[in-house]
């Protein structure tokens, strides 16, 4: 996978210049002067892709992303060689090394898998893909593999790309674990959690990222082993504790030391749900809203998630010391909801949300009554939609190249999809905010909400959220990995869609397609390409209704997103827009990059102040 970091510009250093040298050469030394002098001119004159910083000139904060997914696909290969190569003490994740575990893939694990995994499409029962499953059977692994072939493969194991579901990618996460754990870790998950806890926070330090809020799954609660050893409180834990530890390693490395904080997660289904809580409406197989049973396991009551905030267990019993309790309240930013959005929101579903919304608000004033200071965050992914593949008309066994992956099954239409269910999902969200925000008046001063993706907002829902005082996150790369903004609705499609169907059809080419954002806008600068691919994204419409509105990578490892390329694409629809719409021209003039800096300061401030600050 190619990662894309754009690094920050310095000014070359001035070595001393004798006097007497310089009268000498004066008159070259004044035509070159004068030279740069007129291209500096010319440069202010025109439109350049801009470099905006945080105020204390370097790093971003990351406001969407996923723990597990922070990783790139080759650390799970071999993390300590990985780790070691961040910290130039080594070359990094060998040929070998992947070969050897996409070699374990194939042949240990998906062969005592094949049978239960069977050929069916994705499903919430079954999520791993089958892209994932045809990959390991139609690129085999040997011993004489091409590199290339080899990285794309497991590339389409661990990203999301368009044959593989970004869910499928993080499924995929339990058999890496496993190999790591056995390999290099004496099968002790504690230490192989340590490993990745520190290889998290130099992954993140080494891309830039010095403040991020990152969610991971509390389904089933803290889930003690039987040693009483919880990964899901560990998590906390290593955003409290390992980057303080790992800044003298930074300082020597010249990163910087990020900051982490924590967000449970809990189900989408749940927002789904009927009043009795047995049921749920999803658009799952056949593409209409319908009704099934609520799973019993995924279940996380507004209760659990309130001591949960309070660094408690379901029976109320302290998990943290007391000498421990403010660094995981510090630590620990709020709740989260998530899945594959195939659920279709219902009004039961909304009053879990509200019921959600008040145990948080119960618990930052339960974390204030011991002192603590600041908000917890109500963060829920909303509007995305989700694209099953393969759904309508899994390929016929045996599969071939042909049958599997020389079409996007988006092209194809063999997909299960809705492109009315995320906007409506949207519309319920805010009803259901706004009924919030008339029960709890002071929810702001405890509170701070924030709606992740939104990628079908309309133009009215935006003005919805100013006016509700919402926050959004944008993530363009991972809609475009994920299929939330599907190839078809690009403004040009029609030349876009030739250009893919050819590079898939092309057994040499066909792994390119890995990162679709990459292969249609290689030039994120490219204002005129990237407006081709987003220029109708719903970004518009929250910068022109003045939404507290940030970019995210939603986990750079699986997205293939890095806050570099964030901010230089949404920099390249802004010049796009303020030239093409005289509207927003006139509503935003001054509107650039800066402006998600500008919020995620505000943000920053805002969740570790006592106050409600003022959102317009």
């Amino acid at each position: 996978m190619r990662r894309w970091d754009r690094g920050r510009m310095r000014p070359a250093s001035l070595g001393a210049v004798r006097p007497l040298r310089v009268l000498r050469e004066w008159p070259a030394a004044l035509h070159w002067l004068l030279l740069a002098l007129a291209a500096l001119m010319l440069a202010a004159c025109t439109t350049a892709p801009e470099q905006p910083r945080w105020p204390d000139g370097v790093g971003y904060f990351d406001p969407h992303t996923h723990l597990s997914g922070v990783l790139p696909w080759d650390a799970r290969a071999n993390l300590p060689a990985y780790v070691a190569g961040i910290e130039r003490e080594g070359a990094g994740v060998a040929h070998a090394d992947k070969l050897a575990f996409y070699q374990w893939l194939a042949g240990t694990w998906y062969a005592g898998q094949k049978d239960k995994l069977g050929d069916g499409a994705f499903a919430s029962g079954q999520r791993v893909g089958l892209g994932a499953r045809a990959t390991l059977e139609l690129f085999a692994p040997s011993a004489e593999m091409d590199a290339q072939v080899l990285d794309g493969a497991l590339e389409r194991l661990y990203t999301a790309t368009p044959f593989t579901e970004f869910d499928s990618a993080y499924a995929m996460h339990k058999p890496a674990s496993q190999w790591l754990r056995e390999r290099f870790y004496r099968n002790d998950g504690q230490a192989l959690d340590e490993a990745l806890c520190t290889a998290q926070v130099l992954e993140l330090a080494r891309t830039q990222i010095t403040h991020s809020e990152q969610s991971i799954s509390f389904i089933g609660g803290w889930r003690h082993d039987e040693r009483g050893y919880s990964s899901k409180l560990g998590d906390v834990m290593c955003a409290a504790e390992r980057p303080a530890q790992l800044a003298p390693r930074l300082q020597r490395l010249g990163l910087p030391v990020p900051r982490l904080r924590i967000v449970l997660m809990t189900h989408t289904h749940e927002l789904g749900q009927n009043a009795a809580g047995d049921a749920f409406q999803t658009f799952e197989g056949s593409g209409q809203c319908h009704w099934e049973p609520m799973p019993a396991a995924i279940a996380s009551s507004p209760q659990q998630m309130h001591d949960a905030l309070l660094g408690r267990d379901k029976a109320g019993r302290q998990l943290v010391s007391p000498g421990q309790q403010m660094a995981f309240f510090d630590a620990l930013a709020g709740i989260d909801t998530a899945a594959p959005e195939m659920t279709c929101f219902s009004e039961g579903g909304m009053t879990h949300y509200q019921r959600l919304i008040a145990a948080t608000l119960d618990a930052a004033r339960a974390r204030r009554a011991m002192g603590w200071r600041g908000k917890l965050l109500v963060h829920t992914h909303v509007g995305e939609n989700f694209t099953a593949y393969y759904a309508q008309q899994p390929p016929p066994r045996p599969w071939t190249f042909d049958t599997v992956f020389a079409q996007l099954p988006v092209l194809s239409g063999n997909v299960v999809t809705s492109a009315q269910v995320p906007a409506r999902n949207i519309a319920l969200m805010l009803d259901a905010i706004a009924q919030a925000r008339q029960a709890h008046p002071d929810l702001d001063e405890y509170v701070v909400i924030r709606l992740g993706h939104v990628t079908h907002a309309d133009a009215a829902q935006a003005r919805r959220m100013a006016e509700l005082g919402v926050e959004a996150d944008v993530n363009l790369d991972s809609n475009i990995a994920t299929g939330a903004w599907p190839l078809t609705a690009a403004p040009a499609a029609a030349e876009l869609i030739p250009r893919v169907a050819a590079a898939a059809a092309d057994p040499a080419r066909n792994l390119e397609l890995n990162n679709l954002s990459a292969f249609l806008m290689p030039d994120p600068d490219d204002s005129d390409a990237v407006a081709g691919v987003l220029g109708s994204h719903p970004l518009k419409h929250l910068l022109m209704a003045g939404v507290r509105v940030m970019l995210g990578t939603d986990g750079a490892g699986v997205e293939h997103a890095s806050m570099p390329r964030e901010f230089a694409l949404a920099g390249s629809l802004i010049r796009h827009w303020r030239d093409t719409d005289p509207a927003f021209a006139a509503q935003v003039p001054d509107v650039g990059t800066q402006v998600f800096h500008d919020n995620a300061a505000w943000h920053i401030r805002n969740m570790h102040g006592n106050q409600a600050l003022a959102y317009r």
